[in-house]
């Protein structure tokens, strides 16, 4: 039987949408890790203000509620959605100019917020509309499948980029040039962006958002809506957990690792190739996972891997160095069950006309917190560092105590699910088929 979703269109528009996605995760890897850590230590900031410009990601989730707006105003969807990608994906580029300017740190610091955070404002506030439209071209029954096989596409292109970005920029440091490196990340940038806006190009333009109630009828009226769903509410606090749990440490662990750790862009990029393979074989098999049982569960056997890698970077030390490793690898294998499946399982609770005001408010309130937990852990960092790294009259690093909050966090997220998840009652269209 001949199915709509093997449309010459859809095809076209499904191919289009993994390689954009790839090129975006390439853009995303330059403000990130040990890449972010090598800018901005240049340029003089400390490792606290590091971690902490490093986890403004996170309050990108406030941006999305311009979603709500948008999906009500906008009559071109594929025109804002190219528009807003492609400037976001310029300033996080252009950032790489910020040693080379003729300013003081604290003017170079504020550029350094206010550019990742003006990003995150571009591509924040059309996400949830992208990723809707992206997928009304993917059949709902294979949902997961779709976006593990994009998934993998992403992490196999990152494993060749940061390996060899990261080899690059290794030389440029040895020969004492590593401003060079910045110039070279400039170019290689602005190529992959005009890439990424032909794929944009070329996913179809016809769809339009589903008529619905929440469009309709107003904002006040979807928001009632959603906050009256108890699934909804449910996704909101398994998001809040899990976010804060990685906002604890993810954005200072780039300092920790080249600085008291001692690896090289190269080292720390081998170990993130590592961690992108695992995740790349386990991508598939949590995919079919998950179609096969439910996102909640799949999320649930994440986290159990998430636990053991915080446990891991808990215990990483100069003398236990190796530790990161593992944290980097199975951290990576945790984020095969948790990365698309936070997006995919809204479409389990949500009706699909409320989707991306669910979305954009779902993330917005766990980027409010996860921010939080990215200042608590700028200032617990600070502290502890303040201490000559002792505590206790143990010598502990900063990165390790914050480790141990992402654990605790991680385990009550684990919780959650297993006690309120368990026997999931989803009220939304997770099957309904989705038409352009």
């Amino acid at each position: 039987m001949f199915s709509v979703y093997e449309n010459p269109e859809y095809r076209r528009s499904r191919t289009a949408y993994r390689w954009y996605c790839m090129l975006e995760y390439f853009i995303n890897l330059l403000v990130t890790d040990i890449y972010l850590f090598k800018l901005l230590s240049y340029t003089g900031l400390s490792d606290s203000t590091i971690g902490l410009i490093g986890s403004v990601s996170t309050i990108a989730a406030f941006f999305q509620l311009n979603s709500i707006w948008l999906i009500r105003k906008i009559k071109n969807v594929k025109k804002w959605v190219v528009g807003l990608c492609l400037s976001g994906q310029l300033v996080l580029i252009l950032l790489y100019f910020l040693p080379f300017l003729p300013v003081g740190l604290t003017v170079k610091t504020v550029i350094a917020f206010g550019g990742i955070a003006l990003s995150y404002f571009f591509s924040g506030s059309i996400s949830s509309i992208l990723y809707q439209w992206a997928n009304s071209y993917v059949d709902p029954h294979g949902r997961a499948i779709y976006s593990a096989e994009k998934e993998m596409l992403s992490l196999f292109g990152g494993m060749i980029f940061t390996f060899l970005l990261g080899i690059v920029m290794d030389r440029f440091e040895l020969a004492g040039n590593l401003p060079g490196s910045f110039i070279l990340t400039i170019i290689l940038g602005l190529l992959i962006a005009t890439t990424g806006l032909v794929c944009l190009l070329c996913i179809d333009g016809n769809w339009k958002p589903p008529a619905a109630a929440a469009i309709s009828t107003g904002r006040s009226a979807s928001l009632r809506e959603l906050f009256l769903n108890k699934g909804f509410l449910h996704m909101i606090a398994l998001h809040i957990l899990w976010t804060c749990a990685q906002s604890f440490t993810i954005g200072f662990l780039g300092s920790y690792k080249g600085k008291e750790l001692m690896y090289s862009v190269g080292a720390v990029q081998i170990m993130n190739i590592l961690g992108n393979a695992v995740r790349f074989v386990l991508s598939r098999p949590m995919g079919r996972f998950a179609d096969r049982t439910s996102f909640a569960k799949c999320i649930e056997i994440a986290l159990y891997i998430a636990i053991i890698a915080f446990l891991s970077a808990m215990f990483a030390t100069p003398s236990t160095r190796w530790l990161i490793a593992v944290f980097t690898v199975l951290f990576a294998a945790c984020q095969a069950g948790t990365g698309q499946n936070f997006f995919n399982i809204l479409y389990d609770y949500v009706p699909q006309e409320y989707f991306v005001q669910a979305s954009a408010i779902r993330n917005c309130i766990g980027g409010m917190f996860g921010f939080l937990a990215s200042l608590s852990g700028s200032w617990i960092l600070g502290y502890v560092q303040g201490q000559n790294n002792t505590l206790f009259g143990m010598t502990i690093y900063g990165q390790q105590v914050l480790a141990a909050f992402s654990l605790l966090l991680t385990l009550l997220a684990l919780a959650y699910i297993r006690i309120i998840l368990r026997k999931p009652t989803p009220v939304g269209n997770s099957q309904e088929v989705a038409q352009p």
